[in-house]
């Protein structure tokens, strides 16, 4: 599969050189896991974690451990808030009233871990007892599954240009 960007982070190692990054090395000293940072542009109200990565081989609770590092870290600099971030699809489709499209997507919630782990990600936020917001896609009813389909995986890749394979 292409590269994921939009709400699922993308890895785009010419933005990463210029955000903050946080690393965690094993005693070896090799890069075992890192999150970049959303700058916060001059006001230290909510401290917001953008990419996050770990080495399939990283050990139990590296993520935990970075996690609970720049929550000390944001507080210690005067931060009231620590975003975790979305949880894609979580909550769509979840209703009996659900659109088929939005159903779909709940299948893919459900059950797309070979393509991104959904789930997994939602379960592991929510150990942190956050208070989730919704972030809603508003698109007119009678638009066409393949449409909404194809412009949701353009905004995931970065444009269509990159879903079409030029990019």
């Amino acid at each position: 599969m292409g590269q994921q960007c939009f709400s699922l982070g993308c890895f785009d190692r010419d933005y990463l050189q210029r955000a903050p990054i946080a690393i965690v090395r094993d005693a070896d000293q090799r890069l075992i896991a890192f999150a970049s940072i959303l700058p916060s542009y001059g006001h230290r109200e909510e401290y917001s974690i953008d990419l996050m990565r770990h080495l399939g081989d990283a050990p139990g609770g590296t993520m935990d451990f970075l996690f609970v590092r720049l929550m000390q870290s944001a507080q210690a600099e005067g931060y009231h808030w620590f975003s975790l971030g979305m949880a894609p699809l979580s909550g769509v489709g979840d209703t009996p009233w659900a659109r088929p499209a939005e159903q779909l997507a709940r299948l893919a919630f459900e059950h797309g871990n070979r393509f991104y782990n959904y789930k997994g990600l939602k379960a592991f936020k929510d150990k942190w007892h956050p208070e989730w917001q919704s972030m809603y896609l508003a698109y007119p009813p009678d638009t066409r599954l393949s449409t909404l389909q194809l412009d949701i995986a353009a905004l995931i890749a970065g444009g269509y240009r990159r879903i079409l394979g030029h990019g």
